[in-house]
Order: structure tokens, then C-alpha cells, then sequence
């Protein structure tokens, strides 16, 4: 068990890094970089990293259930679609990751299992957070994570099922 923790924690810490990693690489290219087409190339290849290493981390949010696999692979689709029209392709026509990539880019649904699934989980987690934190000076942090996770679950509901 602890070294299942140790693993989700390393996971964990790794798709925030990547996350910061990616948008500043991006903030630097575009101010820093005056040659357009050199400029282009670079967020083309920052793209291509994230959308890779977005299918990577939704893989594995496939074998673990604490880990979500939808979200990685949209952000996926959204990086393959403006850096690379084959990558984008394959991905829409994927047996296992088609359909929820069609479902988000035709229509902005999100199926209604999913939704169940999704608060479910920010339930669960907003709930651990705060039982975790309420007695420290981190109190506050609780709340917030419970407020971003309440905005997500309204505008989540508010969307078709697909």
C-alpha cells in the first residue's frame, strides 16, 4: 500500500511539473522567439510533448482508478490538433479513445457515467482534503480545492450527456 501511495504521489507531482513545465516553455517561445516560422516549429514540438505524454498519462489513469484518463486524452486531442493533423486523426479514430474525443469536439458531451464518476471522485477527494488539512495552517486550501472542484461539477453538469 505504500508503495502505491509513493507511485500516485510520484504521478501525481509529475503531471503538475509537466503541466507548469509545458505552459511556461510556451510563455518563453512565443515572447522570446522573434523568428515566426522558428516560433511555429517550437510550439509545434511543445505540442507534439504534451499531447504524447498526455496519452501516456491517461494510459495509465486506465489502470488506475484514482487517476483520470478522459481529461489526459482530451488535452491530448486538443494538443494533436493544432500540432499534428496524423496524430489527431489516429487519436479520433482510436478504438478506445475515439469515442470520447468525438463525443467532446462534436458536441461538448460528456457521457452521463462519466459525470456520475467524475463527482463521485471530487467528492471523495474534496472530502479526504479537508478531513487532512482542517486541523493544519494549510485549513484554507481545503476550501479552495473545494470550491474549483464545486465550479467544475456545475459546469460538468451543465453539459450534454453524450
Amino acid at each position: 500500500m505504500n508503495e502505491m501511495n509513493h507511485f500516485w504521489q510520484s504521478i501525481s507531482q509529475f503531471s503538475g511539473w509537466f503541466l507548469a513545465a509545458m505552459i511556461i516553455a510556451s510563455f518563453v517561445i512565443v515572447f522570446t522567439v522573434k523568428n515566426r516560422k522558428l516560433r511555429e516549429t517550437l510550439i509545434r514540438g511543445v505540442l507534439m510533448l504534451a499531447g504524447f505524454l498526455s496519452i501516456l498519462l491517461g494510459i495509465i489513469g486506465i489502470f488506475l482508478p484514482i487517476m483520470p484518463t478522459v481529461p489526459f486524452i482530451l488535452l491530448a486531442a486538443a494538443c494533436f490538433g493544432r500540432a499534428s493533423p496524423r496524430f489527431h486523426k489516429w487519436l479520433w479514430e482510436h478504438k478506445y479513445f475515439g469515442p470520447m474525443v468525438r463525443n467532446w469536439e462534436q458536441k461538448r458531451a460528456i457521457p452521463r457515467k462519466a459525470k456520475y464518476m467524475a463527482w463521485s471522485m471530487m467528492t471523495f477527494s474534496c472530502c479526504m482534503v479537508l478531513y487532512r488539512m482542517w486541523q493544519t495552517p494549510w485549513w484554507w486550501s481545503g476550501i479552495v480545492v473545494s470550491a474549483i472542484c464545486l465550479s467544475v461539477g456545475i459546469w460538468m453538469s451543465r453539459l450534454p450527456d453524450a
